[in-house]
């Protein structure tokens, strides 16, 4: 059988005919640099959907600063007319539909959808036209289809069904020219630039501009064939979530993605490849104030493994609100990803090129006010030098620093106390300056923090009220004392997220054994039953975990903790999407077995948007207070979270305290000891008990233990 190859994949077929506005300068192909600017998550554009900015003073007042800020963007920052928006240029998705046919006086609920959608798009064309951005490159993110919650099926902020509207005006504003014709509508090297006859020929979309090719990804795709008949999530692989969306690229708009990509490489002119969506693929990443959507299967995804295949530059998402710099693991291949925001303008990257080199640069805003203060600092760069091909070199630093996720994220050793203000959280602002000096937690009013000395850094300080600094566990060391009135959470969202594996340990120290005490809590600030949170729990002085609200699990043993002596407690997930009884659990290092004495044993899915709270509720308090669960009486040391499963060596060194005795099984299924000797102990006695409890016969690396622990 003979098969019509541009009926099935039609974006095979060559399309050059029509003059666009975004047609290719087949002239300036060959000119050595390429600039531009990346302005993820602006959030700033639907306030212009209903009235023009000389109709009411504050929108005329805003419109001036994003237009002034746009001006100084590109006179002093990048002299550059192109401009990479990874989505969610509008906050469509916070703005309820009934609210929307009130300000538009449109009764069809999808008419005044789409009169907005296009009044509001209309006003961001306008914008950066005049700050001299001409060479405007959008992305979908899901605030301009109707937001996360939006994606519900059914409910009060349900926007499923008009989600096409949405979309619909998004196509007529952006992606095509006065005439309807699409302006990104230039062949790449004989390959369409859209992915024609698939559901994303109108959001989707490759542009060649000089020595670089762009591409933009629209990742949303509704389940159950586009009928979206009920919310989605798949637990056991860790899909979905939100509503009736998923974010994937799969099927023939995967295939059109890497046509493109394997067309760019066969054009030699084409020295680098950016691609954009809206969700971050490579985890973990920074997040504040978001949802957290991600896309399904992450780096094993047909997306992220294309791009490795065809060496791409870079991808650029947004988001999350926060910035995170990452590199693939796999060898070979140098693709980065860059997640940014530019949230009301607080930040923004500028791209440099030449055919050998690619400098990022992160600019962040300073200043008093809250917002449009325009003015802003160099934060961050990132140099990619190709001039070896084969072996690409990449330097970074600041906020544009290459994450290292083999160590914790995060990390609270309580070793000093500092003022909020001397380090800035994005997204964490008063009411009036942009870098906050308190914050209300769980009721309490925080004016200190507690420094994050794990690879997230500052965004993931604590703020903390009335924790007192005592010795710890040494005498050269400080532990954190808590009581009721004791408050410590983390204002930035994460970092678990669905069923990506985490784990976390913490030392504790405890004398109270008559009340039920929350140790952790990560989970959101709203009630929800779909998803999962993390409460490890000490009742009268035994340790408990619940997932859900109708999960409990609880030591086979009875052992009591809250003895008023330090120990050392380790919770893992082993691998991705494991069941709550998968859960590994360690105590002073020994890994314990847990029953599930309530509830149905499910697949982990964490939900995208919760806070790690320490000692209390903190920041979830009102919706968890139901509960009735006490603040944590006693004292907390080492606090740390991974993005990793924790193995016995690693939860072994972690738990080590001179002094303790631990046991480990043998190849026979025996027990032996492994006795650490204090530190002042003579050479000649620690290397024979070393040869004599660390014969290579115990399983699991007792020899290096016993060799960190001397």
């Amino acid at each position: 059988m003979k098969i019509n190859f541009l009926l099935v994949f039609p974006f095979l077929a060559a399309r050059t005919s029509g003059v666009l506005s975004f047609q290719t300068d087949l002239t300036n192909n060959s000119e050595k640099s390429t600039s531009f600017v990346v302005i993820a998550d602006m959030h700033s554009m639907s306030s212009f959907a209903f009235q023009t900015e000389n109709e009411s003073a504050e929108l005329q007042n805003q419109w001036r600063s994003l237009t002034s800020i746009l001006n100084n963007i590109k006179s002093n920052y990048s002299n550059t007319d192109v401009v990479m928006a990874p989505g969610d240029l509008s906050s469509f998705g916070q703005i309820p539909n009934k609210f929307i046919q009130d300000m538009t006086g449109i009764e069809n609920e999808n008419d005044a959808v789409y009169n907005a959608t296009m009044t509001s798009y209309a006003k961001a064309n306008e914008l950066y036209q005049e700050a001299g951005f001409t060479k405007y490159l959008p992305c979908l993110g899901d605030h301009e289809i109707g937001g996360n919650k939006g994606f519900r099926v059914t409910g009060t902020k349900s926007k499923f069904a008009s989600i096409d509207s949405y979309r619909k005006g998004w196509v007529d504003s952006f992606m095509k020219a006065s005439d309807g014709e699409y302006k990104f509508n230039v062949d790449i090297n004989g390959i369409s630039s859209r992915p024609i006859g698939t559901d994303f020929g109108g959001t989707s979309y490759a542009y060649r501009y000089k020595n670089s090719l762009f591409i933009s990804a629209d990742v949303f795709r509704t389940i159950d064939n586009g009928n979206g008949t009920k919310n989605y999530i798949d637990r056991e692989n860790g899909y979905g979530g939100e509503g009736a969306i998923t974010c994937t690229m799969d099927d023939f708009h995967a295939q059109w993605f890497e046509h493109v990509l394997k067309a760019a490489r066969s054009d030699v002119s084409i020295k680098h490849i950016f691609v954009e969506a809206h969700v971050p693929i490579q985890h973990p990443v920074r997040k504040a104030r978001c949802s957290g959507q991600f896309l399904d299967d992450q780096t094993e995804s047909q997306f992220w493994t294309l791009m490795e295949k065809y060496n791409v530059d870079i991808y650029f998402a947004g988001e999350v609100h926060a910035t995170t710099v990452t590199k693939t693991k796999t060898v070979g291949s140098s693709l980065l990803q860059i997640v940014s925001s530019a949230k009301e303008m607080r930040g923004f990257l500028t791209v440099d090129t030449t055919d050998d080199t690619i400098v990022v640069k992160h600019f962040k805003e300073i200043g008093p006010a809250q917002r449009y203060n325009n003015d802003y600092s160099e934060s961050g760069t990132l140099i990619i030098d190709k001039s070896n091909p084969d072996e690409v070199q990449i330097t970074s630093s600041g906020k544009l620093e290459i994450l290292d996720d083999s160590s914790a994220l995060i990390h609270f050793n309580f070793e000093a106390l500092h003022s909020m203000s001397e380090r800035q959280v994005d997204e964490m602002w008063d009411d009036d300056s942009l870098v906050a000096d308190n914050q209300i937690v769980g009721g309490q009013r925080c004016t200190e923090s507690i420094h994050n000395i794990g690879t997230f850094g500052q965004q993931y300080d604590a703020q903390v009220a009335n924790v007192e600094l005592v010795q710890g566990r040494h005498n050269n060391t400080m532990a954190g004392k808590f009581s009721s009135s004791s408050r410590m959470a983390v204002f930035s969202i994460g970092p678990y997220t669905a069923g990506m594996a985490h784990s976390i340990s913490f030392w504790m120290k405890s004398s109270q054994t008559t009340k039920e005490m929350i140790l952790i809590y990560f989970g959101p600030n709203y009630k929800s039953n779909n998803k999962d949170t993390l409460r490890i729990i000490l009742k009268n002085g035994r340790l408990r975990l619940r997932f859900s609200r109708r999960s409990l699990f609880q030591l086979s043993q009875n052992r009591i903790l809250a003895d008023d002596q330090w120990h050392h407690v380790a919770i893992s997930m082993p691998f991705k999407s494991c069941k709550y009884s998968e859960i590994d659990v360690y105590i002073d290092g020994v890994k314990k077995d847990f029953v599930q004495k309530r509830g149905v044993d499910k697949h982990l899915f964490f939900h995208t948007d919760g806070r790690l709270n320490i000692g209390s509720y903190g920041y979830a308090l009102q919706s968890s207070a139901n509960d009735l669960l006490h603040n944590f009486e006693g004292e907390v040391d080492d606090v740390m979270v991974w993005s990793t499963a924790l193995e016995l060596p690693e939860v072994l060194m972690l738990s080590c305290q001179n002094g303790k005795r631990f046991k480990f099984e043998l190849e026979n299924g025996k027990k032996r000891k492994c006795a650490f000797l204090s530190r002042n102990a003579s050479l000649s006695k620690n290397e024979n008990r070393r040869r004599m409890y660390c014969k290579g016969d115990v399983l699991l690396y007792c020899p290096q233990a016993c060799g960190q622990c001397e």
